[in-house]
């Protein structure tokens, strides 16, 4: 999912980029007022996107079609984003929010998987790539098992019961368990959300 959303990044700057160029300072500096004038992207997103540039010409260097990379002369920052964890409190309102069917189609799914996120821990990108073959069931237990998309470490999730009654319908084993927006659509709704929850995080 990462290195698909940043090629598409770097198609929407250009569809035609030579390796010459994208080791330039020029394409850095372009590439970085792209990311946030054009696309508004914030310190600790364009920054990834930087460094996914960085890693691409760290492997052309070791194949030896360039010489030197940019980037030492343009040191990449890792800011560290701000989190609050939501409280028990909150997540319940949330629920509510949910079990009343108030919010329009796509926010009302969002809100879904967003709650059934709370009750696993799964990542995103692991909610983005489950599917109903992930769903199992052994002595009466139902459990996630799947292979985690960051690490590569299988692992298996128990479902309690509030996670249990947002799984919908399955038509196929491999029909996605979520509808599952992108990352940036994603956010926006649950901002518009948490506005309608009256929570400020």
């Amino acid at each position: 999912i990462f290195y698909e959303k940043q090629t598409n990044k770097l198609k929407m700057f250009s569809e035609s980029l030579t390796i010459g160029y994208v080791n330039s300072k020029d394409f850095v500096i372009e590439y970085r007022d792209f990311l946030i004038n054009k696309l508004g992207n914030q310190e600790i997103t364009w920054n990834k996107s930087l460094e996914f540039v960085r890693r691409i010409l760290n492997q052309a260097l070791r194949d030896e079609r360039i010489t030197k990379n940019v980037f030492i002369h343009f040191p990449i920052k890792n800011p560290k984003g701000t989190f609050e964890p939501f409280t028990i409190e909150e997540v319940k309102s949330l629920r509510a929010l949910y079990d009343k069917k108030g919010l329009s189609p796509i926010p009302q799914e969002v809100l879904r998987y967003f709650l059934f996120a709370c009750y696993t821990g799964i990542r995103y990108g692991d909610m983005y790539l489950m599917r109903f073959a992930n769903l199992k069931e052994k002595d009466n237990t139902a459990f996630l098992e799947f292979t985690q998309h960051k690490s590569s470490k299988p692992i298996i999730i128990p479902l309690i019961d509030q996670a249990k009654e947002l799984i919908p319908a399955m038509e196929i084993e491999q029909q996605k368990l979520f509808d599952v927006k992108t990352d940036q659509d994603t956010n926006r709704k649950l901002k518009e959300i948490m506005a309608v929850a009256k929570i400020n995080k």
